[in-house]
């Protein structure tokens, strides 16, 4: 079986439709490189809240085991974020590049289980690439390995096996299943999704919510986007053409997540989706680049990456072998399973295979904007002080401020903290308790350890003030959500989810009225 497989994939219209360029892989491996550098630097001012014992998730919350678990200090934390730095250097520049490919992947899934609640869709693809970069020849071009190794053992600057395979139909599943999720009207009929995705305060930048004085284009947008992202990657493998298809939908998803990066505060999402897209740019493209004036320069880096290193038809490939390609076949199957299971229930991956999916990181849902939220706010959380005054622990304001910020995602100093808190606020029963109750014990803690007595918190609270976006720019539903309350001597006490949702939907039945 496996021959046949290997065989196939030799077939010189199956290489053309599902190959990748050398050099292709070779931009990948920089944009991840550079991805991972640029993850780890605006993480690191807030190792201490978000991967230590003292801050909102201590590790005896921790379920998964990581690498993290084992220390709980901030500098433990530190020591880790620069040996990740150190392996996404070598990532960067092709030293060691299967090992620092390897390593790269072992501390990011270390990290993403350690805490998360931080993270994303974008996190989780960055995840994935460097999954099955692993199995890839990502240093074969333009890389200090390809220098020290001399002449590249490859024939072709195509490869096309099992594990270039997974890479594109990775990155396709992305889209393919995000707008099999996206099934109710809002995308396709209404033509909305866009236009309530841009009325959520916490995540829209000023570009995005200057967008909404054009209903009718958010309209054709949401539909584009929907078609997109359903047939775009099917275009990316016609057998015909496929070159300029494949150009083509590159520029297309390029350009779909230069918008959603104009208009969202998304972390690296729209940038990991950009670099994943550079695995389908075909051997045209760089052949092209080749003729230009940008490659005349042979001892260029960038002139490396577009003309390779010369080839030879002696030495082994730098392959893990046939029995790597099979897993990597098998775990193919394996991710698209998962996949599949988000849209169709019956065929979700059954309990018993869904530790390894959860412990690899490779457990996937594309839900992004699937149902694009209506009600969402901002967050009040009011401390009166031993001198009894009134700080608000979230802004640092005082006296309180009640009314809209004009910035709701300024509020929070990184996207990742909102992101814990739409957690939450959105999750139920004990998960729901805990990790309100853990951010407010911080939020004293660290308050508390900043201030002398007399300014030190007494009593604290936790609203969310919900706003429910309505159609053609009516005025949105209000209403004030307490999550949170603890007194000094009195304990605390966490509002229910349910509870908070009975309450949103009173504000809604009497607005309608």
């Amino acid at each position: 079986m496996e021959g046949r497989l290997l065989r196939f994939l030799r077939h010189d219209v199956v290489r053309r439709t599902f190959g990748i360029d050398l050099r292709s892989l070779a931009a990948l491996r920089i944009g991840l490189g550079l991805l991972l550098l640029a993850d780890l630097g605006t993480r690191a001012p807030f190792l201490s809240a978000h991967l230590s014992d003292s801050g909102i998730l201590p590790r005896e919350d921790v379920s998964a085991f990581t690498l993290y678990s084992l220390g709980g200090s901030t500098l433990f934390a530190g020591f880790l974020f620069a040996v990740a730095a150190a392996f996404a250097l070598l990532l960067l520049v092709g030293r060691f590049t299967r090992v620092a490919t390897l390593a790269s992947w072992v501390l990011l899934v270390s990290l993403h289980l350690r805490n998360p609640y931080l993270i994303d869709s974008g996190d989780k693809l960055l995840a994935l690439l460097l999954f099955w970069g692993i199995f890839l020849p990502l240093g074969t071009r333009a890389s200090l390995d390809a220098r020290t190794r001399g002449p590249s053992a490859f024939e072709t600057d195509l490869i096309c096996t099992p594990a270039s395979l997974a890479l594109l139909l990775q990155v396709a599943f992305v889209y393919v299943f995000s707008a099999l999720l996206k099934d109710g009207p809002l995308w396709l009929k209404d033509g909305t999704a866009i236009y309530y995705a841009l009325h959520v305060d916490l995540i829209t930048t000023d570009f995005g919510r200057s967008l909404l004085r054009y209903p009718a284009a958010l309209r054709v947008l949401s539909r584009g986007t929907w078609l997109l992202e359903l047939f775009g990657p099917f275009l990316a493998f016609v057998p015909v053409g496929s070159a300029w298809f494949r150009i083509a939908m590159v520029a297309a998803f390029v350009a779909l997540h230069i918008g959603f990066a104009l208009c969202f505060h998304l972390v690296l999402f729209p940038y990991v989706c950009i670099v994943a897209w550079l695995a389908f740019l075909p051997s045209a493209f760089w052949d092209a680049l080749q003729r230009t004036r940008i490659a005349q320069g042979t001892r260029s880096f960038a002139s490396t990456l577009i003309r390779g290193l010369p080839r030879s038809r002696r030495g082994p490939s730098p392959s893990l072998g046939t029995a790597a390609e099979v897993l990597a076949a098998v775990i193919l199957v394996y991710v698209f399973w998962w996949n599949a299971g988000t849209v169709l229930p019956k065929l979700a991956v059954p309990e018993s295979l869904r530790p390894l999916g959860e412990q690899l990181c490779l457990r996937q849902k594309w839900s992004m904007f699937a149902s694009p939220l209506r009600a969402d706010g901002w967050w009040v959380m009011p401390a009166t002080l031993q001198d009894g005054s009134e700080v608000d622990l979230h802004t640092g304001a005082a006296p309180v401020r009640w009314e809209k910020p004009e910035d709701v995602a300024a509020t929070f100093p990184t996207s990742r903290c909102m992101k814990w808190l739409t957690y939450a606020w959105g999750a139920s029963g004990p998960e729901h308790r805990d990790l309100i109750a853990s951010y407010a014990a911080w939020l004293r803690r660290e308050w508390d350890a900043r201030h002398a007595a007399p300014e030190r918190v007494e009593s604290l609270r936790i609203l969310y003030r919900a706003e429910e976006t309505r159609p053609d720019d009516l005025p949105p539903y209000r209403c004030d959500l307490l999550l949170y309350e603890w007194k000094s001597g009195a304990g605390e006490h966490v509002v229910p989810f349910a509870e908070s949702l009975v309450a949103l939907q009173a504000a809604r039945a009497a607005g309608a009225k």
